[in-house]
């Protein structure tokens, strides 16, 4: 005599759960074949909370080093629109780019763009971070009596750059307006469509969260 298997009957549970997983699966699997459409805006708009552009007539322009294919140039061309009659650059001895100082490549940059040379003031020092270079400037300011700088930065650079100035130069009275440089061939509307860009602002945004926590 053979005996039947028992079978268990599924409970109002189990029912539920596999329903449960069904529709989440289903979710997903919408959610991935619509990325094309939703994804985009919300990596853009993503990428434009890094950026602040909001420049100002100011007693001088100073331009944060880094990236010399780009700052420089928007320096150049905020001069040239009367934006502010000097341009500051920190002269760090130790930041070699090819063989040469940073901020030498920026000047002769600048130079080329047709800035008046002695409109171009390189300020000897050492400085290590965007921290470092806020105080480097605002003890610049308030020795020559500036009340106003417009800093110049990369685009992604300026929400941490303008978090940063803001709190270095609380109680100076100093004004301060921001420029975003554009990257040649990254920006806000395709940064995640290469390694470049990827690298880009998820590096800026390990910084940002640094710096908020740290300041």
């Amino acid at each position: 005599m053979t005996t039947e298997p028992e079978i268990i009957p599924k409970s109002g549970s189990f029912r539920r759960l596999r329903r449960f997983i069904l529709a989440c699966a289903a979710i997903l699997i919408i959610a991935g074949l619509s990325a094309s459409f939703w994804a985009p805006p919300l990596l853009q708009r993503y990428a434009l909370s890094f950026r602040v552009n909001n420049p100002e007539k100011s007693d001088a322009i100073c331009i944060l080093l880094g990236d010399f294919r780009v700052r420089p140039i928007r320096a150049s061309e905020l001069y040239l629109r009367g934006f502010a009659p000097t341009i500051l650059i920190v002269d760090f001895p130790d930041d070699m780019v090819f063989g040469n100082l940073e901020s030498q490549l920026a000047q002769v940059i600048m130079l080329k763009s047709g800035i008046p040379s002695d409109r171009l003031v390189r300020l000897r020092g050492r400085v290590t971070s965007t921290a470092e270079e806020a105080r480097f400037y605002r003890d610049y300011a308030e020795k020559n009596g500036l009340k106003s700088l417009l800093v110049v930065t990369s685009s992604f650079h300026t929400r941490r750059s303008q978090w940063i100035f803001e709190r270095v130069f609380a109680g100076s009275g100093i004004k301060l307006s921001y420029a975003a440089a554009r990257q040649p061939h990254i920006d806000e509307a395709n940064w995640y469509k290469t390694d470049e860009g990827l690298v880009t602002y998820f590096s800026e945004t390990l910084k940002t969260i640094y710096y908020y926590l740290r300041y």
